[in-house]
């Protein structure tokens, strides 16, 4: 209940953030046309004025100049900066409120949803999620041609999702991919990091504002695989409605675990499974050896009572 007034609440501002960003962004554009059109008016008129009327004219031609460099600079870097720096703190925002809505959700009803799937109730139900592969433009020296190259391609995404929907069948939970997308941000292909102090960084920031839960009304689970961090194979921000995942995905300490796997692994991160497993067969192990696919009774009935977990 919580998450359900708490998302379309985000969406509104976010939405209304943006509208206004839009418009302030469109009046400057307009002012600063208007300013430019005056000032090139102005400047054909002085051409045809004899001295001393054509020096003062110029005179007025440079005081209107400096005025449209000024109102440029209030629309870049002021007003725009303004929009930019509410906008991060909205996310912060954001983010607190989703840790009163878990505090909410786990005193009224999960606690009740937790021990009725540890008696045995289990339906069928499901988890949403859309991938948003991280790429960066590639020019060939020869022929001047720019390629898109992506950090994983089709043939290596659809083998990460076959292993998470293998993984989570053990749950009887269905993976729903809403839409796999292919973005830019090269400069966090390979410079995002996995520790506490990256939720003040700016891909945490970038990240969450881009996440399909910010434009979707339903939960869903953003998946970033970007091509290498550079302290994990993948990474978690409980808390968040996004994780990060290498292609390939080397985990911590060099554990073998494959890209797909990785995923689930920070996936239970998310559903509040924080701790990781001592047993090397364990989806959430940190332990290395064994086959690293498991899950047992007790994560799974942690993860079907998460948030991101429903029957649509």
């Amino acid at each position: 209940m919580c998450r359900l007034i708490l998302e379309p609440v985000i969406l509104i501002i976010k939405t209304f953030i943006q509208v206004a960003r839009d418009i302030a962004r469109t009046v400057c554009e307009w002012v600063t046309r208007t300013i430019r059109t005056v000032r090139e008016v102005v400047e054909k008129i002085c051409k045809s004025l004899p001295w001393p009327l054509s020096l003062l004219c110029n005179f007025v031609t440079k005081v209107i100049e400096v005025i449209e460099n000024i109102t440029e600079w209030v629309c870049r870097e002021v007003i725009d900066r303004i929009f930019e720096w509410v906008q991060v703190v909205m996310e912060y925002i954001y983010y607190i409120a989703r840790w009163v809505c878990w505090l909410i959700t786990w005193i009224t009803v999960r606690w009740i949803e937790y021990l009725l799937c540890r008696a045995g109730i289990e339906v069928s139900k499901n988890i949403r999620i859309c991938v948003k592969v991280l790429s960066e433009n590639i020019s060939n020296k020869k022929t001047g041609a720019v390629t898109i190259q992506p950090a994983a391609t089709n043939a290596e995404l659809n083998a990460m999702l076959n292993q998470v929907s293998a993984v989570f069948r053990q749950c009887n939970i269905n993976i729903i991919v809403d839409s796999i997308d292919i973005i830019g941000h090269p400069e966090f292909l390979r410079t995002t990091t996995c520790d506490f102090g990256n939720t003040f960084s700016s891909f945490w920031v970038t990240f969450s504002r881009e996440a399909c839960s910010s434009k979707n009304l339903f939960p869903v689970i953003t998946v970033y695989v970007v091509e290498k961090m550079t302290n994990a194979g993948g990474c978690a921000f409980p808390g968040t409605d996004w994780i990060i995942t290498n292609n390939p995905a080397n985990s911590r300490s060099g554990l073998p675990l494959s890209a797909g796997n990785t995923i689930v692994q920070e996936i239970g991160h998310l559903c509040d499974l924080f701790a990781h497993s001592s047993d090397p067969n364990n989806v959430m192990t940190d332990q290395p050896g064994g086959t690293s696919d498991q899950l047992d009774e007790h994560q799974c009935c942690i993860i079907r009572s998460s948030r991101f977990v429903t029957f649509g």
